[in-house]
């Protein structure tokens, strides 16, 4: 099973019961660190380029979705080299494949695809992505409290 929806990825992830595949891969945002458990807030609505003119805020952070998919019986084996898509495999089909925690897989996005407010490509490198998205709103999953990312340590 394959997500990646630019936004409620982790709300989707969290939601599914219907089915139990044997093997995830999930979309991360990687301006969201590797050590916080953070996730955009739901938004049945939700549409990248809207919510953000910069096309940077959505998603979560590879931590928020290790432990998710840890609590739904799935192990971490990698992350691409891209730094945006994550595997997991189901704790009984994991065998002889080695399993990473979100600090080992984690690999900052190598592509650069910020846009200005009039939509041109910016090329934002990562530092300047997360400032520029620094006054958006992430939930802490592990609480479900909203914080605002400068007062996050990432």
């Amino acid at each position: 099973m394959s997500i990646d929806v630019d936004g409620n990825d982790y709300w989707i992830f969290e939601a599914i019961e219907c089915v139990s595949p044997r093997i995830v891969i999930i979309e991360y945002n990687s301006l969201f660190g590797k050590d916080l458990k953070i996730s955009v807030p739901y938004d049945e609505n939700f549409a990248r380029a809207e919510k953000h003119f910069s096309g940077l805020y959505y998603g979560a952070s590879i931590s928020a979705l290790a432990d998710l998919a840890e609590k739904k019986g799935y192990c971490l084996v990698g992350s691409n080299t891209a730094g945006c898509n994550l595997f997991f495999v189901k704790k009984e089909f994991v065998g002889n494949i080695k399993t990473f925690s979100p600090q080992e897989a984690y690999i900052g996005s190598k592509f650069r695809q910020s846009r200005d407010e009039n939509g041109n490509l910016t090329f934002l490198n990562h530092c300047d992505g997360l400032k520029l998205i620094q006054d958006m709103e992430v939930v802490n999953v592990a609480d479900n409290k909203k914080v605002k990312i400068s007062s996050l340590n990432i």
